[in-house]
């Protein structure tokens, strides 16, 4: 059973733990028996069974955990993963802010009226977008970022 269970680990297969009553993976015995590769079985789905609702239990299984694909599962990060992501997070952390002025693109407000203005300058609209809810429209003309109501 060890080594299917390993064998399923290495190779990223939805791993879903059934606990019985009374079962914790933080114990004494289990955290004693659950080493190497094993040990990671704990940051993968469980669900509780209870002897009373067996059946509920296995339908729950079939339709929450392994209905799913093998690619919306996660998985624990290796620990190479966990490091290169360390370090991207401390050298991000390391690095200066970007103050309000030195920001290429700038923000201005504009109405309908502005807008068609850049329309008549012959200006190049790169994008526009139009937020149906708020009213809002976005213009960006090669230059800035344009944010008003039309």
């Amino acid at each position: 059973m060890r080594r299917e269970i390993e064998t399923a680990l290495d190779s990223y297969r939805n791993i879903v733990s059934l606990t019985l009553e009374g079962f914790t993976f933080g114990g004494n015995y289990v955290s004693k028996n659950l080493i190497g590769k094993l040990t990671n079985l704990k940051k993968y789905n469980s669900l509780n069974v209870l002897a009373d609702y067996f059946d509920e239990a296995m339908k729950r299984l079939r339709e929450r955990f392994l209905g799913v694909s093998l690619d919306m599962v996660l998985h624990p990060l290796s620990t190479n993963a966990k490091q290169t992501t360390l370090d991207q997070q401390s050298a991000a952390n390391s690095t200066p802010g970007i103050a309000k002025n030195e920001l290429t693109a700038q923000e201005k407000s504009v109405s309908g009226n502005n807008i068609k203005e850049l329309y008549a300058k012959g200006e190049e609209i790169k994008h526009i977008a139009f937020a149906p809810n708020s009213g809002c429209v976005i213009v960006y003309n090669s230059e800035c970022w344009y944010v008003g109501i039309p």
